[in-house]
């Protein structure tokens, strides 16, 4: 993928800053939080790159129309869609062939790739929102906060207010 150089000066110039910030000889207490606000506008400025690349791909560049069919479908019902069958049905394809066609190109069941896009998200809330565990749940379309504290534990191995501690939180919104 090709980056405009421009970003790529500005994330250069970031990068630098982080190290510079990481080696002051004075402790600070805000050291850790500049070097998050500082990967943030790194995260921020590739993920701007990375979808003008993707709406710039033509259909003969793309590698694997099944991929991006998968993924076009996961990004838009995540929040509201945890079946494989949901989305096998989308392929015209049984809940097991799907699997396998999906396990068969990305390693990964579809199962593991929707938790991973459910939790991914969850992360995003928890470190990037003051929202509550209660309203995270909701967003993600959980039946309740305890059910999504326990399927995020199951799956980041903590649970999301301990996620929430341990990585802060960065730039708010509400």
């Amino acid at each position: 993928m090709h980056i405009n150089k421009a970003y790529f000066d500005e994330i250069s110039d970031t990068i630098d800053k982080m190290k510079k910030e990481s080696r002051n000889e004075i402790e600070s207490p805000f050291t850790n939080s500049i070097i998050k606000s500082y990967l943030q506008l790194i995260l921020s400025i590739s993920s701007k790159e990375k979808s003008k690349y993707l709406t710039n791909i033509k259909p003969d560049e793309i590698p694997n129309e099944d991929l991006v069919l998968f993924q076009g479908l996961l990004e838009k019902h995540y929040k509201t869609e945890r079946s494989v069958a949901f989305y096998a049905s989308s392929f015209y394809l049984s809940t097991d062939a799907f699997s396998k066609k999906i396990k068969k190109q990305f390693s990964k069941t579809p199962s593991q790739l929707i938790q991973e896009r459910v939790i991914l998200e969850a992360k995003k809330l928890l470190h990037l929102t003051y929202k509550s565990i209660k309203e995270i749940a909701q967003e993600l379309n959980f039946e309740d906060e305890f059910y999504f504290s326990r399927y995020f534990k199951k799956i980041v191995g903590i649970s999301p207010s301990l996620y929430r501690k341990n990585v802060g939180i960065s730039i708010v919104a509400k």
